[in-house]
């Protein structure tokens, strides 16, 4: 029998990169802390340009899944760990306006598939009404086949939506693994951003988000403020979300909900290496993040777990323990070199709910990083990085980050 040389390759780095390998007691302890980022690879296919939500295939363990920003077609990409090229698949009977994150579950509550839900939930200008969530059914993917494969695919339902306050931007999609509940988190320039629910049980055609919870991420706008990614571990009791520049986590109380976690996020890693980055996933351990950024070839990071692991079996010669010498005293991540990150000012002034203040009736914990970036000067427009410095409202225009 021919063995693939994808196949090879991916069996030789589970072996060498533990993180990269399942635990071998089931769900794995949750972590706070994160290491600096170690490049995986990088996306070769080359129509990758612009990768803007990222996720593990649940079936196919060595298997991405990602997609472009808006200008590519209804695309979905398949690729190794390591970013080679497993093929593009053409979503039929769709267009993509806007697509801006990806997520995979059940493809129902109580489903046995698993469908992919792709967020077509961009809203730059925010006079949208068109607004979506695609599931498509995950594709199966071949890891012996060359680079360059066409493939087709029905989508299988679409999930029409409106926000229920301001017709906002999203870019952080999140589908609960095991009861496929579905969350967006709304996009702001500045100030809380809202937790919201798709209500799967309503016969409305174009059913109203359900406003369930609000947070603030760190003190500088846009930067650290803007959310562009989400997703929840597979044992669904911990989700995270991303900024363009930091990393945050989340635990679901035992007896609590979703809207309980979201106000307290746990600053758990600063973002490095990245030009603009738009996705993060979990990693195949349920504890690493694994993120991307727009660009190309772009380039897929591993941030590891920095919490001390739980006793590996020693039936079996899956090490999960990614970093066991490493002092856990140490400082997080270095503050983001905002030199990587191109903040051009777009032609579209901000819309006023970006700079307006959260609603008071939401629950809300306000987080303060341990410290701030420091802009480059000379990566924004006229005055914009002086009064992001000094934490005012960015009136001169969005950047061209707020526009993915």
């Amino acid at each position: 029998m021919k063995t693939s040389s994808n196949s090879l390759f991916l069996c030789a780095l589970l072996l060498l990169h533990p993180s990269l390998s399942p635990s071998a007691n089931g769900e794995p302890p949750p972590c706070d802390r994160y290491a600096e980022p170690v490049e995986l690879g990088r996306f070769l296919n080359p129509s990758i340009n612009e990768s803007s939500g990222l996720v593990l295939s649940r079936n196919q363990p060595g298997v991405i899944w990602t997609h472009n920003d808006s200008g590519d077609g209804p695309y979905i990409y398949a690729a190794t760990y390591t970013g080679a090229d497993l093929g593009r698949w053409h979503i039929q009977g769709i267009q993509a306006r806007d697509w801006e994150d990806i997520a995979i579950a059940p493809c129902a509550p109580n489903a046995d598939r698993h469908c992919l839900y792709i967020g077509d939930i961009g809203n730059n200008d925010n006079n949208r009404d068109d607004l979506q969530i695609i599931l498509v059914e995950e594709p199966t993917v071949d890891l012996g086949a060359p680079p360059g494969q066409q493939h087709t695919s029905p989508y299988l339902a679409l999930l029409p939506f409106q926000w229920p306050e301001e017709n906002y931007d999203a870019e952080s999609l999140l589908v609960h693994p095991e009861s496929a509940e579905i969350y967006l988190v709304a996009k702001v320039m500045m100030g809380a951003s809202g937790l919201y629910r798709y209500p799967r049980e309503s016969q409305d055609p174009r059913p109203t988000l359900e406003r369930l919870a609000e947070a603030t991420f760190g003190i500088l706008p846009l930067i650290e403020q803007a959310t562009t990614g989400a997703d929840f571990a597979r044992d669904g009791t911990r989700f995270t979300v991303r900024t363009y520049s930091q990393l945050y986590t989340f635990r679901i109380p035992p007896e609590g909900t979703i809207a309980d976690a979201f106000t307290q996020p746990n600053l758990a890693a600063r973002v490095a290496n990245e030009r603009q980055g738009e996705a993060i996933t979990y990693g195949p351990d349920d504890r690493s993040l694994w993120t991307t950024t727009e660009g190309q070839p772009a380039l897929i990071q591993n941030y590891a777990c920095l919490e001390a692991q739980s006793p590996v079996d020693t039936d079996t010669d899956t090490d999960t323990d990614t970093d066991t010498d490493t002092d856990t005293s140490t400082e997080l991540t270095p503050a983001l070199d905002t030199s990587e990150l191109a903040l051009e000012p777009e032609d579209d002034p901000p819309h006023p709910h970006d700079l307006g203040p959260g609603d008071p009736s939401i629950p809300s914990t306000p987080h303060t990083p341990s410290c701030c970036a420091i802009l480059h000067p000379g990566r924004a427009s006229g005055g914009a990085a002086l009064l992001i410095l000094l934490g005012l409202p960015l009136l001169t225009g969005r950047a061209n980050a707020s526009r993915a």
